[in-house]
């Protein structure tokens, strides 16, 4: 095979034009189709599959709930070694071994139940290899012990992160956008009232 180093092509010609040379013919040059290739394309799920924490209660801690999709161009496929997921608050660690049944209303399974059964845990947790054309989608779900900061307001959206490395170190950093939920507090049928009922109050009496 010859090596032809200095050979036209379209991404010498961008450079070229970058530097300030103007060519006519920059479309009619040969692409290199490796350098379109992405390695490792992660990507945040959108729509009714939103990225979401749920704040359930300062002794209860949080519940995460991110959706994404993993794929490459690459024709031998890729094994992600590595990854892992930055908060938007300090001191909040998140352990990931929950399944999405755990982690998901009861009342919105139907929502998500699309991805419930995915490939995702078996690609990064497994090293099961990742082939082009046959992109993953699932949920990543965890649980913390600590609740989110009060000063968070219900159905805000925060920016977290999530970082992904292959097995020779190519690195993917997603900024995912998470929606807060906080639960909804169970109001005490006896206060609705607006009376305050004490232990030893006196039963009214009934007439025979």
């Amino acid at each position: 095979m010859i090596n032809r180093p200095y050979a036209p092509s379209y991404e010498c010609g961008r450079r070229l034009v970058a530097a300030g040379c103007p060519l006519d013919y920059l479309k009619n040059l040969p692409r290199t189709s490796g350098a379109y290739r992405t390695r490792l394309r992660v990507q945040e799920l959108g729509g009714y599959l939103e990225s979401r924490v749920f704040d359930d209660s300062p002794t209860a801690g949080a519940r995460y709930l991110i959706g994404v999709r993993l794929g490459t161009d690459l024709p031998g496929g890729v094994i992600i070694s590595d990854w892992d997921f930055c908060p938007p608050w300090e001191n909040h660690s998140v352990c990931w071994d929950y399944d999405p049944q755990d982690i998901v209303p009861a009342d919105e399974y139907a929502r998500y139940a699309s991805v419930f059964n995915s490939r995702l845990s078996a690609v990064l947790n497994e090293r099961r290899l990742l082939l082009r054309g046959r992109p993953v989608e699932g949920l990543l779900c965890g649980r913390a012990v600590h609740s989110i900061p009060e000063s968070i307001a219900k159905g805000a959206a925060v920016r977290a992160q999530l970082m992904m490395v292959d097995d020779t170190g190519y690195t993917v950093r997603l900024d995912i956008e998470l929606a807060v939920h906080h639960r909804t507090p169970q109001i005490n049928k006896a206060s609705r009232s607006g009376r305050r009922v004490r232990i030893f109050d006196k039963p009214d009496l009934v007439p025979r």
